[in-house]
């Protein structure tokens, strides 16, 4: 640009600013109008369980990112990629399978007693461990190497539904970042946030929080679709299928993509523990995450009428 073009342009861009600088804006004589009132909490709980009402049931593909710190070199982040499925019956019954080129690497489940984690990443040698909910605690999540209880993963998909206000139960509704509305209710080992858009009221966040109302965990929805109702011809439920993970403690995402999503009949063999163990974990190191860490777990034994 030539000397010339070039004062031109600085005198043009200062005359510019001078002039925004002597107008004077105009002022809107006008009083803003008031925010709207927030939606009841059961308002909210309301219309929030009738969407979940027909998502009592999941079967989906999955696949999914992990990224990480590397422990060995903190400026390093590592990724993993891998594919699977997860079925969901409501309220407890979870299975998540993780599996690379065909083989199951990680199985995650859960029935009306135990939760579980199945580690095949070494076929010769898996691991296992196993607890009761009712005795899960800070130390056995620690143990079991996850920032929530296993039942509070289906929390984290929006499709759990939220209790009954009443006098005893603490449940509350407030505005919270950008605008949205966030129904907040206790949960055995913190708090659960539901972030809500404040005209649709769709779902747009969940959030776990420990008992200091620190985020644990928080997951971002979206790609919304429906979820087909095996045997209904009426069209399913709204959920989010792109599900962001953040772990903010560890430094932890994990980006879960769902696919072919429906709400359909799903298999019990998936949360038999004992059958699993058989087909998974036989010959392995077994974790009774719920014994002292000097006692040592019962080894299971294989069962020869299914091999």
């Amino acid at each position: 640009m030539s000397a010339a073009r070039t004062l031109s342009f600085v005198c043009a861009s200062m005359a510019l600013l001078f002039a925004g600088c002597s107008s004077k804006p105009a002022i809107d004589p006008r009083p803003a109008p008031p925010p709207k009132p927030l939606a009841s909490y059961q308002t909210l709980a309301d219309a929030h369980n009738e969407r979940v009402a027909r998502l009592d049931r999941l079967w989906s593909r999955m696949s999914f990112v992990v990224r990480r710190p590397d422990p060995d070199n903190p400026s390093n982040t590592l990724s993993d990629q891998a594919e699977g499925h997860i079925q969901i019956q409501q309220p407890s019954e979870i299975s998540v399978s993780m599996t690379k080129l065909g083989e199951l690497f990680f199985l995650l489940g859960s029935n009306e007693q135990l939760y579980w984690w199945i580690d095949r990443s070494d076929k010769r040698d898996p691991a296992v461990l196993f607890g009761r909910h009712e005795l899960a605690g800070p130390r056995t999540l620690e143990w079991l190497g996850v920032s929530i209880a296993p039942l509070e993963l289906v929390d984290l998909f929006g499709i759990t539904p939220l209790p009954e206000a009443t006098e005893e139960y603490d449940a509350w509704v407030r505005r919270d970042r950008e605008g949205m509305t966030a129904a907040i209710v206790p949960t055995r080992f913190g708090y659960r946030k539901l972030l809500f858009d404040p005209e649709s009221r769709e779902l747009l966040y969940v959030e776990l929080l420990d008992a200091a109302g620190e985020v644990a965990v928080s997951a971002e929805l979206g790609r919304t679709r429906r979820v087909p109702v095996e045997g209904e011809g009426m069209p399913g439920e709204f959920m989010g299928t792109r599900i962001r993970l953040t772990v903010p403690a560890e430094d932890v995402f994990i980006s879960i993509e769902l696919a072919e999503q429906a709400n359909r009949e799903v298999n019990s063999n998936a949360f038999d523990f004992d059958r699993l163990m058989r087909s998974y974990g036989r010959n392995g190191r077994v974790y009774d995450l719920d014994l002292p860490p000097e006692v040592e777990s019962p080894q299971v034994e294989p069962d020869e009428s299914e091999s």
